[in-house]
């Protein structure tokens, strides 16, 4: 008697298209991923398909052509969602590169923060990051830098203010 096992294949184990509209899952990172729960399922026909009937029955029983424009609504709300989600992801890892990159430039001038010039100078320098998408970032940036800042103007400023 034979010892060897058979290899297991992948074939049949592959995501297909059609079951985005019939079942109401998607391909993400190479597994079938329910749009309706986000809940990971197997990549055969037989499992998507339980999985609809079963966590879904409330989709499952509807007609062909209601399901699958119940089905077209959802994904249009799931890539929706995914797109914000990017963008956010995307400003925020700007926004921590900017911060990154001010810090950095006041802990080499290694001054107290009440200097102006090295704020105005953190400024430009997480500048580049921080307005990377805008259209007018060479006009905020030439403005940042036509800034006049030092603590005696600020100082003489407060004073007209409160006397």
């Amino acid at each position: 008697m034979s010892t060897a096992k058979k290899a297991k294949t992948d074939s049949g184990r592959l995501f297909q298209e059609a079951w985005t509209e019939s079942f109401g899952v998607i391909e993400r990172n190479g597994k079938a991923l329910c749009i309706l729960c986000n809940e990971s399922v197997v990549c055969r026909t037989s499992s998507v398909r339980w999985h609809l009937d079963t966590n879904h029955k409330n989709v499952a029983t509807l007609g062909e052509t209601e399901r699958k424009e119940f089905l077209e609504g959802k994904l249009r709300k799931y890539h929706s969602q995914y797109l914000s989600f990017c963008n956010y992801l995307s400003r925020t890892n700007h926004l921590t590169a900017a911060s990154f990159q001010i810090s950095l430039c006041i802990a080499k001038h290694t001054k107290p923060l009440s200097d102006g010039d090295i704020i105005k100078t953190a400024m430009l320098s997480g500048s580049n990051s921080l307005f990377h998408d805008f259209p007018n970032k060479d006009k905020i940036i030439q403005h940042i830098s036509e800034l006049f800042v030092s603590l005696k103007l600020f100082n003489a400023s407060l004073s007209c203010l409160y006397h």
